[in-house]
């Protein structure tokens, strides 16, 4: 008959030999994949060396790949300390897979920065999981098979495409993304005038909560042709946004009526905004900045009651006395940060 106590002391054994076991093959996992995340973020500043991207990238892989193993071997030794029966070893192995599981959804989801090339889209079809993404230094060259690949992207939540210049017009047309939780837009360089017409905005804009534009050309007034397309839209960034005829901004009435936030920025051929009525309903944080021409307050501003942040600077020298003739600093008194 075995004895009870060489039986329980061998348990204990066990137990000790898997929670090292355990610790090490965690710290492994975990130390591969910071390593990982810090080449992720020299990706841009390692750009000019001879490394290619495609290499950094292969190498990055298999990084994640080693700590999504040591994470994997982590949690058989996990099950193997369950199977002891005891009950603090349960728990232990409970807490330690939540916290591996956390591990393993790291790996592979984030791109934080990278330059355009030609083969960048190829590359980046091996990089389907990737849910964050940013993408410098685009040329017009660049756009069909890039963002053809980003299209197919099924994770994809956040997406930055930024022009080499700011006269390198990018053309958005081939972006069609399979992705349903890509939220947030940045696009920052000259897009082609029907760019509101392209199936991103026209079929997958009702999506997007946060979208950011500069240095764009538009067809009319880009308030009045985003309303349709994005309507459920949180955030709303506009900087240095023009079209051929719109010299006055409209806030069509009952529309955004999600907007929480709305910067307009460096719009020198705007002089009227109008607001509409019941526009932009839970607006917080207006924004109104370097629109040299705006010479008049725009209409029904004092009507946005939800407003809490307002800025009113760089504008036109008649805009001022406007403001100060209507005592509009007392019509205001519900918006608790108030520049102008």
């Amino acid at each position: 008959m075995a004895n009870p106590t060489s039986s329980l002391l061998l348990r204990g054994s066990i137990f000790t030999r898997e929670v090292k076991s355990t610790e090490s093959s965690r710290r492994r996992g975990q130390i591969c994949l910071w390593r990982a995340a810090r080449t992720r973020e020299n990706l841009l500043l390692r750009s000019s060396t001879s490394i290619s991207l495609f290499a950094r990238i292969q190498s990055e892989i298999k990084r994640e790949r080693l700590a999504l193993h040591h994470c994997q071997m982590a949690e058989a030794a996990l099950l193997a300390l369950s199977k002891i029966g005891s009950y603090a070893a349960i728990e232990a192995a409970m807490v330690a897979k939540s916290k591996i599981s956390n591990l393993m959804e790291l790996s592979a989801t984030t791109l934080e920065t990278v330059e355009a090339s030609k083969d960048l889209g190829e590359q980046l079809e091996k990089m389907i999981q990737l849910r964050n993404l940013w993408i410098d230094n685009i040329k017009a060259e660049h756009c069909a098979e890039l963002l053809a690949s980003l299209s197919k992207m099924p994770l994809l939540s956040s997406l930055l495409l930024s022009a080499s210049d700011e006269n390198e017009k990018l053309n958005i047309e081939n972006l069609v993304p399979t992705s349903t939780i890509l939220q947030k837009l940045i696009i920052r360089g000259c897009t082609a005038e029907k760019t509101l017409m392209c199936r991103m905005f026209r079929e997958f804009g009702g999506r997007l909560k946060y979208l950011a534009l500069s240095q764009c050309h538009l067809e009319k007034d880009p308030l009045e042709g985003l309303t349709s397309c994005v309507p459920n839209l949180t955030y709303l960034y506009l900087n240095k946004v023009h079209s051929n005829s719109a010299h006055t901004l409209v806030l069509p009435a009952k529309s955004f009526p999600l907007l929480k936030t709305l910067v307009l920025r460096n719009m020198s051929d705007v002089n009227v905004l109008k607001i509409g009525a019941d526009a932009v309903p839970c607006i917080e944080g207006l924004y109104i900045v370097s629109l040299s021409n705006l010479k008049s307050v725009p209409e029904r501003i004092e009507s946005l009651s939800s407003l809490k942040k307002l800025t009113l600077l760089g504008l036109h020298n008649d805009f001022k006395a406007e403001w100060n003739k209507k005592r509009m600093h007392e019509k205001m008194k519900h918006v608790t940060e108030l520049r102008t």
